[in-house]
């Protein structure tokens, strides 16, 4: 069938729960994001890029229902959208049949005979690709435990004086960098603490190499466990292993290649710790998780590429260097089990919404509307919140104002 041919046939939306609708569609545009790998290899241009498979395709939604009943038909789908958390179909004339999860919509009942309703939504994949039960996520912690293990068993060649300078340098950095998400005593008495434990170690890294490296990550992956939200948490530890990509180029000796592995290994090991243990008021919304779930993937595809390029063909030389496959494999499976459980977790979070007001209103009417009043006004206290309304609006909100809000 020609383009020409499909584009005269409409879109199909059927919510979670069964109901069809038929939109008018434009701007039909769409993003695809893959897993890959990236090779880079001393004096030769250009880089070598591996592609494997497709992230979930993002879609923009650009839909407008017109007509006399577009305000009820509007409302209608409004509804079945807000109060149906699962997935919906499109049949799409350009795309074929969809199955997207809704990030964001916004409704602008504000033209004349028509609703214009414009967001994200991100293509699917079958629940039960991914669902994980209680056992499965309890390996989580298991796996992070064994990873600093197995990070600090990696490290078979004595540490060099240069090592030693590294690592100090890298003791120092990221106990600065954790020390001011740190909002508990308790916690900050044990990171400096293990600063100085890992500090005295390091000194002597010839004689004590496995516990100068097991000081390290210690101090390098603590910030997963303190009191503070986990986007901070994460931020402190991404910035740790990033700063230490930054130092990659003078990685040369298999000991100082054996040390920048089991760091970042550990770092990212503590991310996905981090993730698994979010406080009550962490991951209210769904684009909080999905935004953590590609920084993992991020740092893990980073990961990969830089191993791959410290690596050489083989381990027969005194010489080569060859990645610790314990250290790839546990990680791997930490990483994909912390993925899952994160895309759970988005099944449950709220999601954003929002409309543009087509009259004059007030506070009081639209958190009735939106959310409902309680007996406490946290609905109120919420509505008041996410939109940062001016002194004058609180009076009055005018026709044309955007109201964001979140199911």
């Amino acid at each position: 069938m020609s383009w020409l041919e499909r584009i005269k046939n409409g879109i199909i939306v059927t919510t979670a729960d069964g109901e069809k609708y038929e939109p008018e569609y434009m701007n039909a545009t769409f993003v695809t994001e893959y897993n890959y790998t990236e090779f880079n290899f001393v004096d030769v241009g250009g880089s070598l890029v591996k592609r494997k498979k497709p992230i979930g395709v993002k879609y923009s939604a650009e839909w407008y229902f017109q007509g006399i009943d577009h305000l009820d038909v509007s409302r209608n789908f409004k509804n079945s959208i807000d109060n149906n958390e699962g997935p919906i179909q499109i049949e799409h004339p350009l795309y074929d049949r969809l199955v997207v999860q809704v990030t964001s919509l916004n409704y602008d009942n504000t033209g004349l005979n028509r609703t214009k309703i414009s967001g994200t939504v991100i293509e699917t994949i079958e629940e039960a690709f991914f669902v994980l039960n209680n056992k499965e996520i309890d390996q989580i912690p298991i796996l992070f435990e064994d990873n600093l293990e197995l990070c600090e068993e990696s490290l078979t060649e004595t540490p060099q004086p240069a090592d030693i300078v590294s690592m100090t340098q890298s003791n120092q950095n990221a106990f600065a960098k954790g020390v001011p998400i740190i909002e508990q005593a308790i916690d900050y008495e044990e990171y400096f603490n293990a600063f100085n434990t890992a500090a005295t170690f390091i000194n002597t890294a010839t004689a004590t190499p496995i516990l100068a490296m097991r000081g390290l990550i210690n101090v390098i992956t603590m910030p997963q466990k303190f009191s503070a939200e986990v986007k901070d948490r994460i931020r402190v530890l991404l910035d740790t292993f990033n700063s230490l990509r930054a130092n990659l180029f003078g990685v040369v000796t298999v000991s100082s290649k054996q040390i920048f592995a089991a760091q970042q290994a550990a770092t990212i090991a503590a991310v996905c710790q981090a993730a698994a243990t979010p406080l009550p008021t962490d991951f209210k919304l769904n684009t909080q998780v999905y935004e953590t779930i590609d920084q993992i993937a991020e740092a893990y595809s980073n990961f990969v590429t830089d191993m791959d390029s410290l690596q050489t063909d083989n381990g027969g030389s005194p010489l080569s260097y060859v990645v610790d496959a314990s250290v790839i494999t546990n990680l791997n499976q930490l990483v994909n089990i912390t993925i899952s459980n994160l895309f759970n977790i988005a099944l449950n979070a709220k999601s954003e919404r929002s409309l543009v007001t087509d009259n004059d209103t007030n506070i009081i009417v639209l958190t009735h509307e939106l959310y409902g009043l309680d007996d406490n006004d946290a609905n109120l206290n919420e509505m008041i919140e996410n939109n940062d309304f001016a002194i004058d609006e609180y009076i009055q909100i005018p026709k044309g104002r955007k109201i964001t809000y979140y199911i």
